[in-house]
């Protein structure tokens, strides 16, 4: 299905403006007329082959079954699946913010205050997932948004796995951004929370340093370097982490995933036992503007503004009906 601004899909769904696309599906912004705001249309794409179609497929309505199923505050929101002709699209929230890649892009890294902030928000995420026997497999940069409330989003779940014996990839091609992907997963094995544990070491590291802690000349290279190598010391390239911080993220990033944290949860109590002794990184409430995290627009301002007048009228009306009321009792 072509979808472009102006049209109605599903008789719902007024397309406004065009938002983004990646290498199976096209976002829009439409008007939902039914519950009256914004949402997200995700609009698989067509693609060559047969079994390239039927995977593709497979895993978009997985993606959209999944998210229907899920309510957690960190997990962007799904509101509906459905088809229309042989375009499947999914109905999402409309998220505003910046992406951690965006993030990265224009500040270089994040403070430890800020990265345990935001790292404790994923893992609930995660570890919802998890519980629910289903694995993200592409965590990454561009696939986490800050809101401007600093609340994080995680999102695109294209290739998700919901099983940890699933297998989709009948031509056993590895899955996934390569940067962030666990040694085990390099060598083909199957995806389990561990993996995940390692793929938020890489973004962790990333975010304090501004540096992926494997990066080679090309995807074999990165892979190879996954294998083999042992990343830099995270304090060599920002002064800021001290070394209880360094052993967690380095723990994430353990080659033997029998060694790693077991679970997102495992993480969220070293954090918390991190940050309950370290009460100084977390002293201060995070400088929105300073730093270039997401404010509220001035649209959202005015309208908050606007919003404030009615709120009085409420309030005067409700007491003059409250005098009425005890006059007519006197």
């Amino acid at each position: 299905m072509i979808v472009k601004a102006g049209d109605v899909v599903n008789n719902r769904y007024e397309v406004k403006s065009f938002l983004g696309e990646g290498a199976t599906a096209r976002v829009w912004k439409a008007f939902d007329r039914k519950q009256g705001f914004d949402v997200a249309l995700k609009v698989q794409q067509p693609q060559g082959g047969t079994n390239i179609i039927s995977n593709l497929n497979t895993r978009f309505v997985l993606e959209g079954k999944a998210l229907l199923s899920f309510n957690n505050k960190n997990i962007v929101r799904v509101y509906e699946l459905f088809s229309i002709g042989k375009a499947n699209i999914i109905v999402m929230e409309l998220l505003e913010g910046k992406t951690v890649k965006t993030y990265l892009r224009e500040k270089k890294q994040f403070t430890p205050k800020e990265t345990m902030i935001f790292a404790v928000q994923i893992l609930h995420a995660l570890s919802y997932m998890h519980k629910k026997n289903i694995m993200h497999r592409d965590l990454k940069p561009e696939n986490i948004i800050i809101n401007y409330d600093n609340q994080v989003k995680l999102m695109d779940f294209g290739i998700i796995q919901v099983s940890q014996t699933q297998d989709l990839t009948k031509d056993q091609s590895i899955i996934g951004t390569v940067s962030y992907l666990a040694p085990e997963i390099i060598r083909q094995e199957q995806a389990t929370p561990t993996s995940e544990i390692w793929s938020l070491g890489v973004l962790l590291y990333q975010m304090l340093t501004g540096v992926l802690p494997f990066k080679g000349s090309d995807i074999n290279n990165t892979a190879l370097k996954i294998l083999r190598d042992k990343p830099v010391p995270l304090s060599e390239l920002n002064p800021q982490v001290d070394p209880v911080l360094e052993n967690i993220i380095f723990k994430m990033l353990d080659k033997d995933m029998f060694k790693r944290y077991r679970s997102a949860d495992s993480v969220i109590d070293a954090i918390g036992d991190y940050v309950n002794n370290n009460s100084k990184v977390m002293k201060h409430s995070i400088d929105k503007t300073e730093r270039g995290l997401p404010t509220k627009t001035k649209k959202q301002k005015v309208k908050m503004m606007k919003s404030i007048p009615i709120l009085i009228g409420m309030a005067i009306t409700i007491t003059v009906i409250a005098v009425v009321l005890i006059l007519v009792i006197l």
